[in-house]
């Protein structure tokens, strides 16, 4: 038997965490410009109408880099707790901060290997490995573009987020072939 890929050969890249911080700072500089163009000329038929538009736009930077810290926390807590490994046989998948989970998914079921690459991925060099199977685990059943958000596996997918793009493709080529290799088995008649 081989020694198995894992996520210590092909591994969620640090940057990952960023893309968090970096969304949200976008957004947030969006919302308090919109905010202002609606507010600015409020502000100014009132006396406190500065005063007003000063809170609101304070409340919403507060609320937006709470949001945001918090989130990068959990994707940094779920990076480290996030692993996977690539058997023979099917690809094991453990995940969860308080409450751990294990997945193990055949290749058999899995339907698709997708690399995927949103906007904050390219400013990152990132893509993220998509596996979604025949399975529907818990009857839940995901898209490619709710999917991309995720790390480890949710319903019918799993997510290897945050890899290099030259490590996607690689890691899409190791699924591609062991899939090849059990549909062979199974067409020969069984492993």
């Amino acid at each position: 038997m081989q020694n198995p890929v894992t996520e210590k050969d092909y591994p969620v890249e640090s940057s990952w965490i960023l893309k968090i911080p970096v969304s949200f700072s976008i957004v947030t500089v969006f919302i308090c410009i919109f905010m202002g163009v609606i507010l600015l000329p409020i502000s100014f038929t009132t006396s406190e109408g500065g005063l007003v538009f000063l809170i609101t736009i304070g409340i919403i930077l507060v609320t937006m880099i709470s949001i945001g810290l918090l989130s990068t926390v959990i994707a940094f807590l779920s990076r480290d707790n996030f692993h996977y490994s690539v058997e023979n046989e099917f690809v094991i998948f453990h995940q969860g901060i308080l409450s751990k989970q294990q997945k193990n998914l055949p290749y058999g079921v899995i339907q698709d290997v997708i690399v995927n690459q949103d906007i904050a991925d390219r400013l990152f060099g990132l893509a993220s490995l998509i596996i979604e199977n025949a399975s529907f685990g818990g009857g839940q059943v995901y898209g490619r573009k709710q999917a991309a958000a995720l790390i480890g596996f949710v319903g019918n997918v799993a997510v290897i987020p945050g890899l290099t793009v030259e490590n996607a493709e690689k890691l899409k080529g190791i699924f591609l072939s062991k899939m090849r290799e059990f549909t062979n088995a199974d067409d020969r008649g069984g492993l």
